[in-house]
């Protein structure tokens, strides 16, 4: 698209910038919070800034460690801020939702160009089901924004010519998304990543994902916390990384078993009414054919990143409808 058209889709891009926040921030502070997750997660960053010990998690005075701690340093940092009320503690999730929004914009303004991307764009920050975890104090929202520029940096270097700035930048987020829920961040852009450059051929980028700098970075920001709170809490690796992790995804005995069938309606109901609009172009030849137009690369990469992480979690049998946030930007 050039000239005219082009230049109303860039309009469009800033009218939707501007309205964002207002769509994403106006009501955060009006209800109060919810138990019990939302009570869970505004108490412990409560105690951080009330000890000062911004280290060991705790919950009712007593060490929590079922998550690291991003998530509890940013709301203490916006109750330090704003002071503790219900709209401090959710702006975490409402500025990550944000983050979301504008990394799906950028990526498809790289991938399809501005008019995919603003529709993309503006149907994520309209899905329902997004939209309400932007308004709930939860990690998993925080989660998505991470891995969401995890992967836009893995397509970034994937494009470019020079591949180091987007590798550090890879580090980075992932590093950022490990301190906010642990080995996951890590292992689930990284398959995503792995699977799509193999598919490819690109081993270069995959080189350079892997050099001594993008790995220094990623020590840098991550690791420094899980050897503190390891030293002054030596529980913390087993309860953490064994229970946490890894019996949480593969035993029914820790957290939230569900049945194999138990995202389809987070995938169906959950972007309601884009999907529906979805399915009906889908029955129709022209949209067919739009599909097959796509260009492969984009295209196979949107899609092998949704089907991974709805695999993943499907997998798990610890499963909640926020875990699937994540696909939510591909699809």
């Amino acid at each position: 698209f050039g000239g005219r058209e082009s230049g109303l889709w860039r309009t469009l891009a800033w009218v939707g910038l501007a309205v964002l926040p207002m769509l994403l921030l106006l009501r955060i502070g009006g209800y109060v919070l919810q138990d019990p997750d939302e009570g869970r997660y505004a108490e412990i960053p409560r105690e951080m800034v009330e000890s000062g010990d911004w280290v060991t998690p705790r919950l009712n005075y007593v060490k929590y460690f079922e998550k690291p701690p991003l998530l509890y340093w940013a709301v203490a940092a916006s109750y330090r801020t704003f002071g503790i009320t219900e709209g401090a503690a959710r702006l975490t999730p409402a500025v990550s939702g944000i983050a979301t929004v504008v990394c799906t914009y950028l990526l498809g303004v790289a991938a399809f160009g501005r008019r995919a991307a603003w529709l993309g764009a503006a149907i994520l920050a309209t899905a329902p089901l997004f939209f309400v975890f932007t308004q709930v104090l939860v990690t998993d929202m925080l989660l998505t924004a991470c891995m969401t520029a995890t992967l836009a940096g893995v397509f970034a270097a994937h494009r470019a010519a020079r591949k180091d700035r987007w590798a550090a930048f890879v580090a980075l987020a992932t590093a950022l998304g490990v301190l906010t829920k642990g080995p996951v961040a890590l292992v689930l852009p990284g398959g995503i990543a792995l699977a799509f450059l193999a598919s490819r051929r690109d081993w270069t980028t995959a080189g350079a994902l892997l050099r001594p700098t993008p790995i220094l970075v990623f020590a840098v920001v991550a690791v420094p916390w899980f050897v503190l709170v390891s030293l002054r809490n030596p529980e913390f690796p087993q309860f953490f990384f064994v229970r946490e992790n890894f019996q949480r995804f593969a035993s029914e005995g820790v957290g939230h078993p569900n049945g194999p069938f138990y995202y389809l309606p987070a995938v169906l109901l959950g972007p309601l009414p884009w999907s529906l609009l979805a399915g009906l172009l889908l029955l129709r030849p022209e949209g067919r054919a739009a599909v097959r137009s796509i260009e492969p690369g984009p295209r196979d990469f949107f899609a092998l990143w949704a089907a991974m992480v709805l695999v993943f979690f499907t997998i798990a049998s610890s499963k909640l409808p926020s875990y699937i946030l994540p696909a939510y930007p591909p699809l």
